[in-house]
């Protein structure tokens, strides 16, 4: 049993290798995976993060982002994913993260299929159907999402395994364990949805339950991740409902995109810039020129399997259906699926429709694999049909975007879309002979029929990689900002100016020359990597204070002031408004601004200190009226804070002797004449504590975004504090649901070998009973 678990574990392993081939192909062509949100976003965090799991430690809170926001609770950097702890400890190489991440991904499709009584070959096909897919592939674009789609296949596996076996339910907490702690709700419940409805399939009612009981015991192996996100949810502008309504609609799956299922390339091509003219004329919105995901290629071969399998496979069917539902959802606001949808949770706040193509191609997959089963099974296999099905799917998708070109807006995006069209019918055309090749060999040799199948799909994956892989320049994650010098805790700097190149220069495309600009200038969340303040953030979660923050208008650099931004690094500007928005962002300049480099200039402007106390006191009993406090003071040019407190606060004079901040604590030194209030330029959230000379203090909201304390006449020390809300109650939900998970596997355990002992001697007893009679009528 062993023997055979290990050698499942080695040829799913395999499959992972194979199935990471393209992107191990950019890495040692001196190239890195590293790009969009995953550069922007993740990649500069995972060093920080890597450093405080080494130290047994949970990064809770990021302090260099919008004055400080929560980093677990956002679960944007799947902080507690198995992968990223075990790998933690091994290297902080994002590129390493992609490819375990795609291997991943690649041995749950394996894992998934198995438990669907699929062959080896079967199985196979379903690791290169699914992880070198588009989607799976353009997700080392934004790993967030790539974990949950590298994780997703196995919560299936689990699910489906709970519904077969008595232990599976053991398979299925690990699955939805892992794909909760990705930070992905979209995955958790897509890809949930899948396994529960396969699992019902699978063993009835009775297996569905078993299923669901896994899946429980899963979230609750998860508390320490869901617990703190769900609390911080709360404080979100996306937790309140009050998401803008631009990113509502934003990245739907457009119907003109569905011929890209298997015309490879169609709307992007290979990506080497955030403008896609194709996109931007048949399917782009005003706030958008790039899709979600760069590629969305499953391939005629696949479909064509998949097909085959529906013919005799019930699973393949039940596949299908969800992968029609998937389409359905991907589709978004094309379809009526968002509005259906807006009142259900999850689906009612989820953003970006098209990712839904990641568990519509995982279906596909597993169905595909199906159809290697079934076809291989034939005797003889028919030739014809699948043919003449993949052909008839390739002139469907290219009749349609030849529809598209004939009626798309003239010019550029026409005539791309037209050599785009051609090169992929060339790369279809392709496919569909490799494919019956290998549908060829498997009549002439039955034995190789299955493995000829899964290489025939694996080869035409590869071959569309480069449409979703971006090969960039590996030197521009050490690009850093110029060095700038501030008071205790050191700079807070902004770049208004952002950056859209169309073109690269300088032996950079635009998408690495966009992005050495950003590292260049410190915007979030490069400025991680320094590390240096920035008095803006990028996430996907942010606080309802700093969203009130954001709509403030004509008086947000006003308000940044207040918020102790020390420098403003800026390119030339280029028309009125960006000319505009400079000189609102320098207007309190304290002098010229330094030229560091060409076309990079450095102001330093009037501010008001890290840690002050207040020249004067507002109070509110609610951030609504704060918020309205606030705004009067600013227009009337008052420096008056207005803190947050049911009762009247005294403002006095005095000043800060010292200051120092670490992530998740700060000291300040300070005296005052009189009782006052210090004001901390950093970000109020729940979850941070204050003592004063040890005696503990409360912690008050000032100025809508930042914290404040009441400080006694005198000189004392302030200590400040953060724990993430949930975390604890969190982490002894996690650690008693692996206590029930340990103790009823004992249990299982301790039972089979009395069960098995029981079946021994009945079985004895009742071959003894038949070798009696026979006994009993033999002569004397």
């Amino acid at each position: 049993m062993r023997r055979r678990a290990l050698t499942e574990a080695g040829a799913a392993l395999g499959a992972g290798i194979l199935a990471a081939l393209p992107a191990l192909a950019v890495l040692a062509s001196g190239h890195t995976l590293v790009w969009r949100d995953t550069a922007q976003l993740y990649e500069p965090h995972r060093v920080n993060i890597v450093a405080a799991l080494r130290a047994l430690r949970v990064p809770v809170w990021n302090p260099w982002e919008a004055t400080g926001q929560p980093l677990l609770a956002q679960g944007l950097h799947s902080v507690l994913h198995p992968v990223s702890v075990a790998l933690a400890f091994i290297t902080s190489s994002t590129d390493a993260l992609i490819v375990v991440l795609v291997v991943l991904a690649a041995a749950g499709a394996w894992a998934a299929a198995r438990a669907l009584r699929g062959g080896r070959a079967a199985a196979a096909t379903a690791a290169f159907a699914f992880a070198t897919s588009g989607f799976v592939l353009a997700m080392s674009a934004n790993v967030l999402y790539l974990f949950g789609a590298a994780t997703g296949p196995w919560a299936v596996a689990g699910l489906v395994a709970a519904a077969r076996w008595r232990a599976g339910w053991l398979a299925a907490a690990a699955g939805i364990a892992a794909l909760a702690l990705s930070g992905d709700a979209g995955a958790l419940a897509a890809f949930g949805l899948v396994g529960l409805a396969l699992a019902v399939e699978e063993g009835g009612v009775g297996g569905g339950a078993r299923a669901a009981a896994g899946a429980a015991l899963g979230v609750a192996l998860a508390a320490v991740q869901l617990l703190p996100s769900w609390r911080y949810l709360a404080e979100t502008a996306r937790g309140a409902g009050l998401l803008d309504a631009v990113s509502l609609v934003r990245w739907p799956l457009h119907p003109w995109r569905l011929p890209e299922l298997v015309l490879p390339g169609l709307f992007v091509g290979v990506p080497t810039s955030y403008i896609a003219p194709v996109y931007e004329a048949l399917a782009g919105s005003p706030a958008d020129r790039f899709p979600f995901t760069c590629s969305v290629f499953v391939g005629a071969p696949v479909l064509v399997l998949a097909a085959e399998g529906a013919r005799r496979s019930r699973w393949a069917r039940w596949l299908l259906a969800l992968s029609i539902l998937f389409l359905w959802l991907a589709l978004g606001r094309h379809a009526g699926s968002q509005a259906l949808l807006a009142r259900v949770p999850v689906w009612g706040t989820l953003r970006y429709w098209e990712k839904m193509v990641g568990p519509l191609t995982l279906c596909l997959a597993l169905a595909a694999a199906a159809g290697v089963d079934a076809w291989a099974s034939a005797s003889p296999p028919r030739l014809a049909r699948p043919l003449a099905l993949g052909a008839a799917l390739v002139l469907a998708a290219a009749g349609v975007s030849a529809l598209a070109w004939a009626i798309s807006a003239p010019g550029g995006a026409a005539e791309l879309l037209r050599l785009r069209l051609l090169v992929g019918l060339a790369q279809a055309g392709v496919g569909l002979c490799v494919l019956g090749a290998a549908m060829w060999v498997g009549r002439r040799r039955p034995a190789l029929a299955g493995a000829a199948l899964a290489a025939a799909v694996l080869a035409q994956a590869a071959a569309a990689s480069p449409f979703a892989l971006h090969a960039g320049d590996p030197g521009i994650a050490s690009v850093r900002p110029p060095a700038i010098v501030a008071a205790a805790p050191g700079p807070r700097v902004v770049a208004p100016l952002g950056f859209d190149p169309e073109r690269g220069g300088g032996g950079l495309d635009a998408i690495d020359l966009l992005q050495r600009w950003e590292n260049r200038t410190g915007r979030p969340s490069s400025n991680v990597r320094v590390p240096v303040d920035s008095l803006v953030a990028y996430t996907g979660l942010s606080s309802l204070r700093w969203e009130m923050v954001l709509a403030s208008g004509p008086l947000f650099w006003e308000l940044a002031r207040r918020y102790a931004l020390t420098h403003v690094l800026s390119r030339p500007p280029v028309t009125a408004d960006e000319a505009a928005a400079l000189e609102g962002a320098t207007v309190s300049a304290v002098g010229p601004p330094a030229a560091v480099e060409p076309g990079l200039a450095v102001w330093e402007v009037a501010h008001r200190d890290w840690a002050t106390f207040a020249p004067g006191v507002r109070t509110a009993p609610s951030l609504e009226l704060a918020g309205a406090m606030l705004g009067e003071e600013l227009v009337a040019g008052r420096a008056t804070v207005v803190v947050e407190a049911a009762t009247p606060l005294a403002a006095s004079p005095g000043r800060v002797l010292a200051a120092r901040r670490g992530e998740t604590e700060l000291a300040v030194e300070a005296e005052s004449l009189g009782d006052g209030v210090l004001v901390v330029n950093d970000a109020w959230a729940p979850g941070w504590s204050a003592t004063i000379d040890g005696a503990a203090v409360d912690v008050l909201p000032a100025d809508v975004l930042v914290r404040a304390v009441r400080w006694p006449a005198g000189r004392h020390r302030l200590v400040m504090r953060y724990e993430a809300p949930g975390l604890v109650a969190g982490g002894w939900v996690s650690a008693l649901a692996l206590a029930v998970a340990v103790a009823a596997l004992g249990v299982q355990r301790a039972r089979r070998p009395a069960e098995g002992g029981v079946a021994a001697r009945r079985s004895r007893g009742a071959l003894r009973h038949r070798e009696m009679p026979a006994l009993r009528d033999e002569p004397p």
